[in-house]
């Protein structure tokens, strides 16, 4: 009989000892799930960023073609007001001018898109990180679990929970992922048309000296320096396209 009381003794002993282990790991299971939470808002608050900065780039990308149709616009009326050289003349400076605060305008958002698109990089590696490290808890969680004989079901069940949060993020990882690629298209697409706008700015600046030129030699270096330019835009153009 004592034998027998022993035994049961040390069972409830180690019913209780399990117990333990399961509250213990229960409340593990409540932190990763709020870290999960925690997880989910921030790529949540990313996403909104990204959206609202998608909404920016594509009024800007209007206001560059809307832009750039104007600008085309002004150069052939200048062309055909050829006949007077002192009104072409002026009004092919203002031209120049504006092409040059258009190009400063175009640099400086080109600048600010790139800097946005390695701030965005930067923390879609730091979510990344963070998912793998969830991804490699509730591995050890899983083989924790597997060890201990009561509250089975109710383990599963919060790894089932788990496994679903973690495979929503792993697609809205990859929704970011694809978004950043479109907005690295549009980035190339900006610089495209910065160095378009540029080329536009030379053949303008080389009309101008070709118009009032005289033949002098100061004209004539000023307008081989400007086709220089253009030349090394040219190559520069068609790295990007290329």
């Amino acid at each position: 009989l004592m034998q027998l009381q022993g035994s049961v003794t040390q069972s409830q002993n180690e019913t209780l000892k399990a117990q333990k282990e399961v509250e213990l790991l229960k409340e593990e299971l409540k932190k990763q799930e709020t870290e999960a939470n925690e997880k989910e808002e921030k790529m949540k608050e990313m996403a909104e960023t990204i959206k609202e900065y998608k909404t920016k780039m594509g009024t800007l990308k209007r206001n560059q073609q809307s832009e750039k149709k104007k600008n085309a616009q002004l150069l052939e009326e200048a062309w055909k007001r050829e006949v007077n050289l002192n009104e072409d003349s002026s009004q092919l400076l203002s031209e120049v001018d504006v092409k040059s605060n258009r190009i400063e305008e175009l640099e400086e958002a080109l600048r600010e898109s790139v800097k946005i698109t390695a701030e965005r990089e930067m923390d879609m590696a730091e979510q990344q990180q963070e998912l793998e490290e969830t991804k490699s808890k509730l591995t050890e969680l899983k083989n924790e679990i597997e060890s201990i004989r009561n509250g089975t079901s109710d383990q599963n069940s919060k790894i089932s929970s788990l496994n679903k949060i973690l495979e929503e993020k792993d697609v809205k990882l990859r929704k970011l992922q694809a978004e950043r690629f479109k907005h690295l298209e549009e980035v190339f697409e900006m610089k495209q048309e910065a160095i378009q706008a540029a080329m536009s700015e030379k053949d303008a600046n080389i009309a101008l000296l070709e118009m009032t030129s005289t033949k002098a030699k100061r004209n004539t270096e000023e307008i081989i320096k400007l086709n220089k330019e253009k030349e090394k835009l040219q190559e520069q153009l068609r790295d990007v396209v290329s």
